[in-house]
């Protein structure tokens, strides 16, 4: 609970001392839904692809990722590049995951996973996911990628929620499923959350 507690008071010294307009970004992103939404991928990739072996990972738009330690235990996950074009978000994110920075290799690149493409990894990944698919054009385009030594595992989630920055929203699990160009799905579910009338997407699958 200490290690908890110290990630937590560092996070939010460094929203304090420097980025006191995403304040209530940074409490959004601590909420309980988080919170579940990042317990939720880590259970049911694991009943998909249980391992004793660390899987090689990148990690699209997270946003600030106080609750990273949920998932990344949970899969497993080491050599870890997480991606995202707000360098703010990146700059805290280095205290909010302190929680996980001392037993794996993790590391942070300020860019568009899109746009950028040239600069992301393409050897030996197994897994690849993306928590903001509303944000970015179809998923398609990253699957499509040629990945050189592995074809990894994508994880994508997404909402139906028109909100602030919300560019491609699917109405359906069905329409989010098929915008993927997964060819084989392990796993396709939704999350509910009545209180703000928003459902979560996420599918697990490859190329």
């Amino acid at each position: 609970m200490f290690e908890l507690n110290d990630s937590l008071i560092s996070s939010l010294s460094e929203i304090d001392n420097s980025f006191q307009h995403r304040k209530k970004d940074f409490y959004n992103s601590i909420s309980t839904k988080n919170a579940l939404i990042n317990k939720w991928l880590g259970e049911e990739y694991s009943k998909l692809y249980p391992t004793d072996l660390p899987a090689c990972a990148d990690i699209f738009a997270p946003s600030f990722s106080q609750y990273a330690k949920l998932y990344i235990e949970q899969m497993n996950l080491d050599n870890i590049i997480f991606y995202d074009y707000d360098p703010e978000v990146v700059k805290v994110n280095w205290q909010c995951l302190k929680l996980v920075k001392k037993d794996r290799l993790i590391d942070q690149k300020c860019l568009d996973v899109i746009l950028d493409t040239d600069y992301t990894r393409r050897n030996h990944l197994d897994v690849i996911i993306n928590f903001s698919c509303e944000k970015m054009v179809d998923m398609k385009f990253i699957v499509e990628r040629v990945y050189e030594g592995k074809n990894p595992v994508f994880c994508f989630i997404s909402t139906n929620k028109h909100d602030r920055g919300n560019i491609n929203v699917y109405s359906d699990l069905a329409s989010f499923e098929k915008s993927t160009g997964l060819s084989t799905i392990k796993y396709s579910g939704e999350l509910n959350f009545k209180n703000n009338n928003e459902t979560k997407y996420l599918v697990i699958g490859e190329k």
